[in-house]
């Protein structure tokens, strides 16, 4: 494609172009299984740090803006002004945050996806405060009986005619576990969907000792 081989063909460009995409779907997917073995066998360590949750979020809005642009998607970032820091694993919430914006995109063909983020009490009220991300679409909607099973490995909605394996929501709700939060779906077939993650300011004091260290300052 670069030429090294000497100039090629629209024919020739267009094929190379479609192995390519082919080689990135089948690295994501080994990704994907990397990333759920380890979180299942609890081999994920997390390094916590101190995390301007307002601007990571703005970071995943400019990361996926382009996408939801080009399916004519609004994608609107809702951030609340005076958002406190978090003890979190940074780079484990942003896997998880882009895995739900990507999946409003994906599955919303016209309307908006939403993030909206604000300080919320804990939905199980087992902890203090912490910080709410919810990722509202105006996509096809889950039905009520399918709402718990798009949690398990490899589940997919038979309606879905997206590629994927049916493994973001898994990885996600494990590793939201893993940082002492949780991800509820609410969700209404023609109307839309909404995922929200849920995890704690003072975050290392929910997790498992052999999966979390100390790091230093983050964002």
């Amino acid at each position: 494609l670069e030429g090294v081989y000497g100039k090629l063909t629209a024919q020739q460009q267009d094929s190379l172009q479609r192995v390519r995409r082919s080689i990135n779907v089948a690295l994501a997917l080994i990704e994907d299984l990397n990333d759920f073995a380890r979180a299942e066998a609890g081999k994920v360590t997390l390094k916590i740090t101190r995390v301007d949750v307002a601007q990571l979020t703005h970071t995943i809005g400019r990361q996926y803006d382009a996408s939801a642009h080009a399916k004519g998607v609004a994608l609107v970032m809702d951030v609340a002004a005076d958002l406190p820091p978090v003890e979190t694993d940074a780079d484990r919430l942003r896997q998880v945050m882009s895995n739900l914006v990507s999946n409003g995109i994906k599955y919303t063909d016209s309307g908006s996806v939403c993030v909206r983020v604000r300080e919320s009490p804990d939905p199980c009220g087992k902890t203090n405060d912490g910080i709410r991300f919810d990722v509202t679409d105006t996509g096809p909607g889950i039905p009520s009986s399918k709402q718990t099973v798009i949690f398990d490995e490899f589940s997919r909605l038979a309606s879905t005619t997206q590629p994927g394996a049916g493994l973001g929501l898994p990885i996600s709700k494990l590793l939201a576990e893993m940082l002492g939060g949780s991800i509820i779906v609410d969700s209404e077939v023609g109307v839309g969907s909404t995922f929200s993650l849920w995890i704690p300011g003072q975050g290392v004091d929910h997790l498992q000792p052999q999966h979390a260290v100390r790091a230093g300052p983050c964002l």
